[in-house]
């Protein structure tokens, strides 16, 4: 099986051609889009992942609900769909980008295109292989939540901005 190819972008997110996902996630100079999925229900609870202990990046962490590449000739919201039906099963009506932050890390550097969703209801099915289990947390519940559990720091200042009310207009 062919190795999945990923967007290369620069700095103004010109795309620049596709590169191997191995490169991406190895090499800093390529800098790549990713896509992250936030998705609350009718009571504004957040669904969280725990990433698989297999995963190479942040094993066992708790997160927001689905993350991956954006695949070379798919757009964000097309790559964010996908994602959020691999790793969970589920899909949405609707995804309304939030922001958009850039991250350089010792082994790659990404432009995440963070996105939020609303449950419908679909009977979720995760990807063992990405994801060992799950969580509806409410805010009420989420100190608690992080007391007893590894939940990466993005995921926590995602749900605090969410919970805030930042982005209440985009679900009217």
């Amino acid at each position: 099986m062919a190795e999945e190819l990923v967007v290369w972008i620069d700095e103004k997110e010109n795309v620049l051609g596709p590169i191997p996902i191995s490169l991406a996630n190895s090499d800093p100079k390529y800098l790549h889009p990713e896509v992250a999925v936030v998705i609350i229900d009718d009571k504004k609870r957040a669904l969280l992942q725990k990433r698989a202990k297999t995963k190479k990046v942040a094993p066992g962490i708790w997160t927001i609900t689905a993350a991956g590449h954006i695949t070379y000739g798919d757009t964000s919201e097309m790559s964010a769909h996908r994602e959020l039906t691999e790793e969970m099963g589920i899909s949405v009506n609707k995804l309304y980008p939030i922001f958009k932050k850039k991250e350089s890390l010792e082994h790659e550097t990404h432009l995440i295109h963070w996105y939020l969703g609303v449950y419908r209801g679909d009977k979720i099915v995760i990807q063992e292989s990405e994801v060992e289990t799950y969580a509806w947390v409410s805010q009420t519940d989420f100190e608690e939540f992080i007391s007893k559990n590894n939940v990466s720091k993005d995921t926590q200042s995602v749900l605090y901005r969410l919970w805030s009310g930042e982005w209440d207009h985009l679900l009217k």
